[in-house]
């Protein structure tokens, strides 16, 4: 039996000189933002491309241009430069000499920020639940009946085992109407295949499981920007078996922003240092 001097992998409470020891090993509020800081500067800069010559605030605005989560926080970053520097005595002192500890909130944020901007969430991670189809040959009544019940404005259509198309109610209005023109019935035996393509602007995209939800809103703003229509992204499981897995839509939009939000944020203060 080891002696009351022993000293023994679990023996608690510390020395005070152990405790001292230890907590000068911890990193300091100051280390954590740094690291987090320097962490999001080069990822923006491998990203963007650019050196050291352009600083912070000026990649921020770059990078912002091509990267919505990037915008979503492009305000707080500019705070936290001007925080970096009142924090280091020397901007470019690579021993990162701390002459301010920043406050413990203000940490947690900006790794939260660190989190989404290096590695913000898969697409497929955010969208929910079971993915509604339909196939080509079923009858056009069956599924604008799915379109009803689930209240969706599109619909992956399958053939031979994977998706082939997107039915839209777009299609099924403009279908509806060019039968009413032509003073023909509206049958609701009609295949789904007749009908999706009424709407010639039914733009989908099929992407795969390793799209990120940054990628997904750029691709929606590149369709808008270059006059395209992009009704939804549909995720797949593999390439190989084209089956859906998820599908991103406009009506998406608010949490899918949501998703790219530090789960930390909170109201800055108006003094982030102690």
């Amino acid at each position: 039996m080891a002696s009351p001097s022993t000293s023994s992998p679990g023996r608690f409470p510390l020395t005070r000189e152990e405790g001292q020891r230890l907590q000068s090993e911890m990193p300091t509020n100051a280390d954590r933002f740094l690291d987090a800081f320097k962490a999001i500067e080069d990822h923006l800069r491998r990203t963007v491309g650019e050196t050291e010559r352009v600083d912070f605030v000026d990649l921020v605005a770059l990078a912002a241009q091509d990267n919505a989560a990037v915008r979503d926080v492009a305000d707080r970053l500019r705070r936290y430069a001007r925080l970096r520097n009142a924090i280091v005595h020397n901007a470019n002192d690579t021993r990162r000499r701390a002459i301010a500890e920043p406050r413990k909130d203000v940490v947690e944020d900006i790794e939260g920020i660190r989190l989404v901007v290096t590695k913000p969430p898969l697409l497929i991670s955010v969208l929910g639940g079971e993915v509604t189809v339909c196939l080509s040959t079923d009858p056009i009544q069956r599924a604008a009946q799915k379109m009803t019940d689930g209240d969706f404005s599109q619909l992956p259509v399958y053939g031979d085992g994977h998706v082939i198309d997107l039915l839209t109610s777009e299609a099924i209005a403009r279908w509806m109407t060019q039968q009413l023109t032509a003073g023909s019935p509206i049958d609701g035996e009609t295949p789904v295949a007749e009908v999706v393509g009424s709407d010639p602007g039914r733009g989908y995209r099929v992407v795969d499981r390793t799209m990120t939800v940054t990628e997904a809103l750029e691709a929606f703003d590149e369709a808008l920007q270059a006059g395209r229509i992009l009704n939804a992204l549909v995720v797949i499981r593999s390439p190989r078996s084209r089956t859906v897995a998820g599908i991103a839509t406009v009506a998406d939009f608010p949490k899918l922003f949501a998703s790219l939000r530090p789960r930390t944020t909170r109201r800055q203060p108006a003094s982030p240092t102690n």
